[in-house]
């Protein structure tokens, strides 16, 4: 059952680079579609570039955070845990 569960979250992690680099590449498509006519950009698409960019940045921490405190192979504790209780135990 836990090798069906990691394999899982690697897929997950894929699919999450996956959707950020597709996000980006549709950002730029959008940008220079629009901003052909050599002036400014619409404010409409300025404030969907913004906020799709921080959903982005928001995403992707949120993303590392979950692959950094998966259960670690040989322990089966998180690294966050392993990490704390050595900090316990050096203080």
């Amino acid at each position: 059952m836990r090798g069906i569960h990691r394999r899982l979250g690697l897929i997950g992690a894929a699919l999450a680079v996956a959707v950020v680099a597709s996000s980006v590449i549709t950002m730029r498509l959008a940008v220079a579609s629009v901003g052909t006519g050599g002036g400014e950009l619409p404010q409409r698409v300025v404030f969907v570039v913004v906020n799709d960019f921080w959903v982005l940045v928001t995403f992707t921490l949120l993303v590392a955070a979950a692959v950094h405190s998966a259960p670690s192979c040989e322990t089966g504790r998180s690294r966050r845990d392993t990490v704390s209780r050595a900090i316990r135990t050096v203080s």
